[in-house]
């Protein structure tokens, strides 16, 4: 995609929020481009529909409540509204006084729309694996790939999401990736 199209959709983007500020219609059309992004983002965060549903619903009350907080320029509209997601998932955590678990959905796609019965079952397992070795890292790394794969985030928008520097994002990005490759290597191996 070129530059050209990116920053014309992002001006465009910013357009729709600012109305949206004083027009709920414009605000609905946000939600609804938003809604399956974010929806599957807590789902894979907390691994139950229902809580998924209620969280969502509480991300989109939030946003826009506070829609006039909303700065353009300062972050995307789409990292702020992955934040108040992720705010929204930490503070469901809290008050359930429970450690996080995430449910990761597969890494591993199917690439064929008609796998074989081999194909299926290879993947399964890969899966499983992919989803055992993730469960196993930190919550900052396991967070961080979250971000970078399931919600196809740049680090521009994974720093400004987590309120970290941009480099730092990276480094984030690649050490949680190294971890990843070392404990899925050992994990194979057994």
């Amino acid at each position: 995609m070129s530059d050209i199209i990116v920053n014309t959709q992002l001006q465009d983007e910013d357009m729709l929020v600012e109305q949206a500020k004083t027009d709920d219609d414009a605000f609905c059309a946000l939600y609804d481009f938003y809604f399956p992004k974010i929806y599957k983002y807590i789902l894979r965060r907390v691994g139950h529909r229902q809580t998924a549903e209620d969280l969502l619903s509480s991300t989109f009350l939030k946003a826009f409540t506070k829609l006039d907080t909303y700065k353009n320029g300062s972050a995307s509209f789409q990292a702020w509204l992955y934040r108040i997601a992720t705010n929204t998932v930490i503070d469901h955590y809290r008050r359930q006084g429970k450690r996080q678990e995430m449910d990761i959905e597969p890494m591993v796609h199917l690439e064929s729309s008609d796998p074989s019965p081999e194909q299926y079952a290879s993947d399964s397992v890969d899966r499983e694996n992919v989803e055992e070795v993730l469960g196993k890292l930190p919550e900052k790394d396991q967070e961080v790939l979250q971000l970078k794969f399931f919600a196809q985030f740049s680090n521009i928008e994974i720093a400004e999401t987590l309120g970290i520097s941009v480099s730092n994002a990276g480094v984030r990005v690649y050490r949680a990736l190294k971890k990843f490759e070392e404990k899925y290597k050992e994990y194979v191996q057994r």
